[in-house]
């Protein structure tokens, strides 16, 4: 009765949308992971008929990706939106559709020649990884605007581009410029030698925000978020992020985090393994990302983080 349910609800949204969706994945992500406890996406993976445990990866932010890329894979991501929609019925999810193109930058190219500043400034040209000869053969499948571009998966476009295992990194690039915002809290990763702006960047539209949940990526995986072609770099990310997580394990004074009310050593380490070592740091999550580190409930970790504002505010 209630898969029925949902393909009234998608058959709607087909009619009113169109038959083909393009959704924005990087907003779909951060609403599903701000809105859905742990709880709430084992209930929501059983409802859809998954498994959540069959999920790559650990902990939330991993577990929402692979959960949107089950269902991207199957070209199925309205089932998702509609599951969304019903349960919570107050957030605005339809933001994360992107809508049609204008006219203006749908048509096709003129035949006119451009001036070069006007080449220059071709949208797809903006990308990393897209020169003239990529944006011309994305131009000819009606490809104009970035978000048409990051609307595509991988395989549809490693066929345009005809330029395997390109994709993921563009299309990774193109959600940089499209979505610019640059959270806090990627700045705990680049605690790992080696890992600058544009790596944690990459990671954190992967879903992986902690050193733990940098450390528990297989090589393969952490290759292909970072488009890297050197094995050896990536097994030193992995290694010293693990050599940061043991460090805070073999540590004995009392750590600086204990101060703030609510928490005590064991709640420390948590945090410590995930890289925050500062009120500062702490201050960078919501109570919704410091319930899922610290394996409490979101008002535990709310009532955590008021404490921690109001010891800032004594010390400032």
């Amino acid at each position: 009765m209630r898969n029925d349910y949902y393909t009234v609800i998608i058959t709607i949204q087909k009619i009113l949308i169109g038959e083909i969706a393009m959704y924005d994945r990087a907003c779909l992500r951060k609403k599903i992971q701000d809105r859905f406890s742990p709880s709430d996406l084992r209930i929501l993976c059983f409802d859809l008929g998954m498994d959540y445990d069959d999920l790559p990866g650990s902990g939330k932010a991993v577990k929402v990706v692979g959960l949107i890329q089950h269902f991207r894979k199957r070209d199925d991501l309205e089932s998702l939106m509609a599951y969304c929609q019903e349960e919570r019925p107050r957030i605005h999810w339809d933001d994360c559709l992107i809508p049609d193109p204008d006219p203006a930058e749908s048509s096709p190219p003129t035949t006119e020649k451009q001036p070069e500043s006007a080449k220059r400034k071709r949208p797809l040209t903006q990308v990393n990884g897209i020169g003239s000869v990529f944006a011309e053969r994305l131009h000819q499948h009606g490809i104009n605007t970035l978000k048409q571009l990051v609307a595509m998966d991988e395989t549809q476009l490693d066929k345009i581009i005809q330029a395997e295992g390109r994709a993921e990194r563009i299309l990774a690039e193109a959600n940089l410029i499209l979505n610019p915002s640059k959270p806090k809290g990627q700045k705990l990763l680049q605690k790992v030698k080696g890992i600058g702006p544009k790596y944690a960047e990459l990671l954190y539209l992967a879903g992986v925000e902690t050193l733990e949940e940098l450390a528990a990526l297989n090589e393969p995986t952490l290759k292909r978020i970072l488009s890297l072609q050197s094995d050896k770099r990536v097994k030193e990310f992995i290694f010293k992020a693990t050599m940061m997580i043991i460090a805070c394990n073999r540590r004995e004074e009392r750590l600086l985090l204990e101060k703030v009310t609510g928490i005590g050593p064991a709640y420390a380490q948590r945090l410590c393994r995930a890289g925050i070592d500062t009120i500062t740091e702490l201050l960078w999550f919501d109570a919704e990302k410091l319930a899922e580190i610290l394996h409490v409930g979101d008002g535990r970790a709310a009532a955590i983080i008021d404490e921690a504002q109001k010891l800032k505010s004594r010390q400032t």
